[in-house]
């Protein structure tokens, strides 16, 4: 966004070389914090797991862990009372345009949890 928003700061800010391990952990460590909102008030929890996901694309490690975690996120949200899921489910499926970005097309290239997140999704869609 910022290449795309102050070009002349992203050239500034890419002329420091910071080391890609940098900014994995900057990653993981966003990550977490955005796992941590999202527990703090279930009923917003889509907000944080919605940027869970976009920032998943981007790792480069710990995705199993992270796939887990996301998971057992998904069935506190579809577990509220309120959830909207067919924002949820766009979230996970993505929009018609590209699936690229869902958490679907993630969990299938990254780790080895597709069958729980199929488990989880015909249960929970059929409520």
């Amino acid at each position: 966004m910022m290449g795309r928003e102050e070009p002349s700061k992203y050239h500034e800010f890419a002329s420091l070389q910071i080391p890609k391990d940098t900014f994995e952990s900057w990653r993981q460590e966003l990550i977490a914090e955005y796992f941590e909102k999202a527990e703090e008030d279930l009923s917003k929890a889509w907000i944080p797991f919605s940027d869970i996901v976009r920032i998943l694309q981007s790792t480069l490690t710990l995705k199993e862990e992270n796939g887990e975690k996301i998971l057992d996120l998904l069935i506190k949200i579809l577990e509220e009372e309120n959830c909207d899921r067919g924002l949820i489910m766009n979230i996970v499926y993505g929009n018609s345009y590209s699936r690229k970005d869902s958490l679907l097309c993630w969990i299938e290239n990254n780790t080895s949890l597709s069958e729980k997140l199929d488990r989880i999704l015909h249960f929970y869609m059929k409520l």
